[in-house]
């Protein structure tokens, strides 16, 4: 992890709260199952709905 930690963005998706800290220890960024959820089905209506209107 460390050797890109200047080169990428990382988010962790995890219910292992081991692995939570660990990542977070490190620098990247944590999200909850419940978040990644909300995240794709917001996105997947977004696609659905510009797919309506091409």
């Amino acid at each position: 992890m460390a050797d890109h930690q200047k080169e990428y963005d990382l988010t962790v998706v995890s219910s292992d709260s081991l692995i939570q800290n660990a990542i977070f220890a490190h620098g990247a960024k944590r999200m909850s199952a419940r978040e990644l959820f909300g995240r794709i089905t917001f996105i997947n209506q977004e696609i659905e709905e510009q797919l309506a209107h091409s």
